[in-house]
């Protein structure tokens, strides 16, 4: 087994597991399962560092598991560090307990924030995609009708959506 890291995630595209070894330029590999993925990656990766070798190329360093001290510095405002320096006080903890804190809270701010625009996304695709579905069954159904005024014989068109999520929705004649 090789030292480099190795990311196993599922493709719709490929219906199939890929593993990713990113300290190699994102080599990859497919499987029918995972361990079947990173079984495959690993023979890709023996070959990868045959071909650095032969090659004479510099071989990339595998990536390790970096240790954290859980402190950093920060350099803020005055006028910012002076408000936290009172909001701490006020609430009667630490400047350090404050901090963290405040940290947490926007992370799971940030989280929560992602997961509803990832659902308002599935919601608006779908609720697009039964719109598009609708107005071309009552597009066929007057063009059938035949007391509509419409000067041409009734043949249903195809219709598709035209434009991204922020676009205003209009569907056009589609081509052939």
């Amino acid at each position: 087994m090789s030292r480099y890291s190795i990311k196993v995630s599922w493709s719709e595209q490929d219906d199939m597991f890929v593993a990713v070894s990113p300290a190699l330029g994102d080599l990859s590999a497919l499987g029918n399962t995972a361990p079947a993925a990173v079984a495959e990656l690993e023979q890709a990766i023996e070959l990868a560092l045959e071909t650095y070798a032969a090659e004479g190329w510099p071989v990339p360093e595998p990536d390790f598991i970096e240790e954290y001290s859980g402190q950093f510095r920060l350099r803020l405002p005055r006028s910012l560090h002076a408000w936290l320096v009172h909001e701490a006080q006020r609430q009667g903890v630490s400047l350090n307990t404050l901090a963290m804190s405040l940290l947490a809270q926007a992370r799971g701010s940030v989280d929560t924030s992602m997961s509803l625009t990832s659902e308002v996304d599935t919601a608006l695709t779908s609720l697009r995609t039964t719109l598009v579905s609708t107005m071309r069954s009552a597009i066929v159904e007057m063009a059938a009708d035949s007391s509509t005024s419409w000067n041409r014989e009734a043949q249903p068109v195809d219709y598709e959506y035209e434009g991204s999520p922020t676009s205003t929705l209009r569907l056009v004649e589609s081509a052939g």
